[in-house]
């Protein structure tokens, strides 16, 4: 676990680690008729609202194809410098990068939920990321990360910005989290 990390960021954190259904349009389909089903629109528009409080807009809306934590990370990446331009570094790369990274370090924070399948399968291009993910990135870049979420959350805010701290980093990399499935790239 990162270093100062609070107890509802615990839960988030367990929560983004778990696997995710794939299944949510099934259980929708099952609900009766005249039932308020949350979209993907609204939750959009909640991460956007939720952003705008934190002081943040929407830098690059990335493609929604399991590839978008690593497609988000690599405009981030390009806004501070760490990458010469997102055009010349491929989210698959930057996957293989983070897989590796995984593989090889030690992150002893995450060794209970980053195993040898766990890394194959990551590997895989449309794999979603998650915790062990953002962990290895802010290890990897020495970079903190800040995710605001479209969750509804119990906090004072009423949602959730979750911070992600890395020893002696000076840049931080923003990312937006929608319907806890999709990454976008937040900035300033």
């Amino acid at each position: 676990m990162p270093t100062g990390v609070c107890p509802i960021l615990r839960i988030f954190l367990k929560q983004m680690a778990a696997p995710r259904s794939k299944s949510r349009k099934r259980r929708r389909s099952s609900m009766a008729v005249g039932t308020t089903v949350t979209t993907k629109d609204s939750h959009r528009a909640r991460l956007l609202s939720n952003a705008e409080r934190c002081g943040l807009k929407l830098r690059s809306d990335v493609q929604g194809d399991g590839k978008c934590y690593f497609r988000a990370l690599a405009d981030q990446l390009a806004r501070i410098g760490l990458l010469e331009s997102v055009k010349t570094t491929s989210h698959e790369a930057l996957r293989a990068e983070i897989c590796d990274y995984m593989q090889y370090n030690a992150i002893p924070e995450m060794e209970h939920h980053v195993s040898a399948e766990y890394i194959s399968n990551m590997r895989q291009n449309h794999e979603w990321a998650g915790e062990p993910e953002i962990v290895a990135t802010m290890k990897k870049y020495g970079v903190n990360m800040k995710v605001v979420t479209s969750a509804a959350g119990s906090t004072t805010n009423g949602f959730y910005m979750h911070h992600f701290q890395e020893k002696n980093a000076t840049e931080t990399l923003y990312l937006g989290h929608i319907h806890e499935n999709h990454y976008v790239s937040l900035g300033r």
